[in-house]
């Protein structure tokens, strides 16, 4: 199908949140350096925890109340420069080799590999042909997860992981977001650690009972 379509989570404070909802708008935020994929609307794609983390990180003081919005983000594939895929970073390459933008930076004496660079060269994109940049990136958490860790392994050259990640959506175009669709998460809906059910796969043990396979 050439229909991309997904939940996308925004953190922010409680009045950054009512005044977006109440006017069913996000604006482009101002210019920031950490916004490496360039400049627009950022957002986590299926993670409303890591959306309220962020708000927590960014609005620091103890009188903030920290809040969570949620979208529907509906596009066609050809808008949605997907960073995760083969595709997407070959779509980049050609990018960066049409633009010439690395030689050009080299030889003006600018800096590469930072993420202002990063933000530079992703926003000289034009959003009207890319609406949605995605990307997953590691997280850095003080949350230790021995058990998780242990379920790593290498294959060959690579270290496979199960870190800690944020797939981050940066919308730079409103067109992706669905007419009424913004609305405040309610976190009270679900508990992650207690309502999902876990979904081993049981066996019955001699005497009938069920036991973890």
């Amino acid at each position: 199908m050439n229909i991309i379509q997904f939940d996308a989570y925004h953190g922010t404070n409680e009045d950054c949140a009512n005044e977006i909802v109440k006017t069913s708008n996000f604006i482009i935020s101002k210019k920031r350096k950490d916004h490496w994929l360039g400049y627009g609307n950022y957002f986590f794609r299926d993670d409303p925890e890591q959306a309220l983390l962020w708000a927590k990180s960014r609005y620091k003081d103890v009188e903030a109340i920290h809040k969570v919005l949620e979208v529907s983000v509906k596009l066609n594939r050809k808008h949605y420069l997907n960073l995760d895929s083969r595709s997407g970073i070959e779509t980049l390459n050609r990018i960066c080799i049409e633009l010439d933008i690395i030689r050009k930076m080299r030889i003006s004496g600018g800096k590469i590999n930072t993420p202002e660079f990063a933000c530079f060269f992703f926003s000289m994109l034009d959003p009207e042909i890319y609406w949605v940049i995605f990307r997953t990136f590691d997280v850095k958490t003080k949350r230790t997860l021995p058990i998780v860790d242990s379920l790593g392994f290498e294959s060959g050259n690579n270290l496979v992981t199960f870190n800690m990640h944020g797939a981050q959506v940066c919308v730079r175009n409103d067109k992706a977001i669905q007419n009424n669709s913004i609305s405040l998460y309610n976190f009270d809906t679900i508990s992650i650690s207690k309502d999902i059910p876990i979904g081993l796969i049981h066996r019955r043990g001699r005497h009938g009972k069920r036991v973890i396979k």
